[in-house]
C-alpha cells in the first residue's frame, strides 16, 4: 500500500473537502480524486458519500481512517529509525602510506572540530600501497579514497587536494663525503633504500634517477615494503633514499638528514582523493570530501 495515498486519504477524511486537501497537500484536486478512487478501488468500496455540497466517511471509511493513522505514524518511525541509522554508518576511508601517517591525522582533527556531533567510532581507516586502496575502492570495501600519485586503474571520480613535496635524502655523516652537486662517479658506489615497484614513491625514486641519468646497481639497492624502515635505514647512514618531505620534518629540523639538491626543478606527488560513484554513499563521506578540499590549496597539476 502505497502510503501517499493513506495521507491523501486521511486528510480529504480530516477535511471532509477534496479542494481543501488539495491546497494542505500541493496537489491538484484531480490528483486527489485519483488517490482516493485508488484506494477505493484497492479496497473495492466507497469511503466516502458524496453530494454536491459536502463529503462524508462511510463505514468503511471511518475503519480505515482509524488504521490509516496508526499505518502513517508506523512508517514515520520507520523513515525516522532508517535515518538514524544513516548517521551512524561506517565511514570507511582507505589512505596510502604516507597520507595515513602524516596528513589524515590532521585532517581528521580539523573535521571532529568543524562537526563535533561527528563520531569517532564510525570511523574505519585501511593504509596500504596506492595500489592496494585504489582495490579496495574498486571492490567496494571503502568509501573514499586518499592517494598518491596519478592513478589510472579504474575510472574513479578524482580531485586533487593538495600535493607532496619529494626529496633525495641522506644522513649527515654520509652527505658530508658526497659534492655539492651530481657526481655520477660519485653515486655509483651509494646504496639506496627504495620501496616495492608497485608502490607511487618508488616510481617517485625512477624520477630522481632519470634526473640523474643514473642507473643504480640492483647490488646497492635495498628494497623495503615500509616508509619508516627506509627513513630509519637513512638516518643510520645506510645509504640515499628518496622520501616524503613532509615524512622528515623533524629529521631535517635537527640535521638528522639532509636533503640533495641534485635535481633542478622539485619532484612533486599529487595527492588524489577519489570516489567510485558520482553520489556519495553517506553524507558524512561527503563531508569528509568538502572539508579535505577545502582545508588545502588546489595546485595546477593535471591527472
Amino acid at each position: 500500500m502505497n502510503h501517499q495515498l493513506l495521507r491523501t486519504f486521511v486528510t480529504v477524511a480530516e477535511q471532509l473537502s477534496f479542494t481543501e486537501a488539495a491546497k494542505i497537500l500541493n496537489l491538484s484536486q484531480p490528483a486527489v480524486s485519483h488517490h482516493i478512487q485508488s484506494l477505493e478501488a484497492y479496497y473495492d468500496t466507497p469511503l466516502f458519500y458524496r453530494n454536491y455540497r459536502q463529503i462524508r466517511l462511510t463505514e468503511a471509511g471511518t475503519v480505515l481512517y482509524d488504521h490509516a493513522l496508526d499505518l502513517i505514524r508506523l512508517h514515520d518511525k520507520i523513515a525516522d529509525c532508517i535515518q538514524v541509522t544513516k548517521t551512524t554508518l561506517p565511514i570507511k576511508v582507505g589512505c596510502s602510506n604516507t597520507i595515513a601517517e602524516h596528513f589524515f591525522p590532521g585532517m581528521i582533527s580539523e573535521f571532529h572540530k568543524e562537526y563535533p556531533s561527528f563520531q569517532p567510532g564510525q570511523l574505519q581507516v585501511s593504509i596500504g600501497t596506492s595500489n592496494e586502496i585504489a582495490d579496495k575502492l574498486q571492490n567496494e570495501e571503502i568509501d573514499l579514497a586518499l592517494v598518491e600519485g596519478k592513478d589510472d586503474k579504474y575510472p574513479f571520480v578524482k580531485s586533487i587536494f593538495t600535493y607532496d613535496e619529494t626529496v633525495l635524502v641522506g644522513a649527515a655523516s654520509l652527505v658530508k663525503d658526497l659534492p655539492a652537486t651530481p657526481d655520477l662517479s660519485a653515486l655509483k658506489g651509494v646504496n639506496w633504500l627504495v620501496r616495492e615497484t608497485t608502490c607511487t614513491m618508488r616510481r617517485a625514486t625512477e624520477q630522481f634517477w632519470n634526473c640523474l641519468q643514473l642507473t643504480p646497481d640492483p647490488n646497492l639497492t635495498f628494497e623495503f615494503h615500509n616508509n619508516q624502515m627506509i627513513k630509519e635505514g637513512v638516518k643510520d647512514g645506510l645509504g640515499l633514499a628518496v622520501i616524503s618531505k613532509a615524512s622528515i620534518r623533524q629529521e631535517l629540523a635537527n640535521s638528522q638528514l639532509i636533503i640533495l639538491n641534485y635535481c633542478p626543478d622539485p619532484i612533486h606527488r599529487p595527492l588524489i582523493m577519489m570516489r567510485k560513484q558520482q553520489s556519495f554513499p553517506t553524507e558524512w563521506v561527503k563531508h569528509i570530501w568538502d572539508h579535505v578540499a577545502s582545508i588545502y590549496d588546489k595546485v595546477p597539476l593535471s591527472l
